[in-house]
């Protein structure tokens, strides 16, 4: 049976990569500042120098230079982390959250939702596999369903002919318990399956129900 207590699933990995990406831009911004600092405070200290100095003022354009290549790398290479930062919490981080909020849904019975595959890359295919399973599950569970129910019925007609025989009431009382045992059984398995909500289905009064409205995400690719 489903649990008694559902867990729920803390979308963490695009906010702690979002963190993590943080405090390395962040160091690299402070170091990155502080080489600028040092080259500008030397290529300053050298105006300060005896201007006859030879080779002085080549130092001096020279540190300038390398001061502003280092801020225009700088530039670009923290423009550059922020592009892949987003990058990867969109395209892998993001679908990895959906994949743990949906498998973690199924675990506790809920097969109305399946992932929304948008990609065919490693991540794709791990969610069209869950898709696969939970599908799986699904037709396991409403087969289940279905002959149960068939069973229910052919226990309840054996018990009607073995009460209109003549001596069927002694018969009856020796197998009775057996037949009792078998379909408080049969009724528990019932109860379990329709503790699960299902894909594209409900179950009610003992019936297999459409329900296209409460269809979520795209369906698992079908299977020859």
């Amino acid at each position: 049976m489903r649990r008694s207590k559902e867990k729920h699933y803390v979308s963490a990995l695009s906010r702690k990569l979002f963190i993590y990406s943080s405090i390395a831009i962040l160091i690299f911004l402070a170091l990155s500042v502080g080489l600028i600092y040092q080259v500008g405070n030397i290529a300053g200290q050298s105006l300060e120098m005896d201007k006859s100095a030879p080779g002085l003022n080549e130092t001096r354009e020279i540190l300038k230079g390398l001061q502003s290549h280092i801020i225009i790398a700088t530039s670009v290479i923290f423009l550059g982390i922020i592009v892949a930062m987003i990058f990867i919490i969109r395209n892998m981080a993001k679908p990895l959250d959906d994949i743990g909020r949906v498998a973690c849904r199924m675990a506790d019975g809920r097969l109305d939702e399946l992932i929304r595959v948008k990609t065919l890359d490693e991540i794709g295919k791990i969610g069209e596999s869950i898709n696969d399973i939970a599908m799986n599950l699904q037709e396991i569970m409403l087969h289940v369903w279905n002959h149960t129910k068939h069973d229910i019925l052919i226990l309840d007609r054996i018990v009607g002919i073995i009460k209109s025989q003549p001596d069927g009431n002694g018969l009856f009382q020796e197998i009775s318990e057996d037949f009792r045992i078998v379909k408080e059984d049969i009724e528990n398995m019932r109860s379990m399956v329709e503790d699960f909500d299902y894909y594209g289905v409900r179950l009610k009064d003992g019936r297999t129900i459409a329900d296209h409205d409460n269809l979520k995400g795209k369906p698992a690719k079908s299977r020859s």
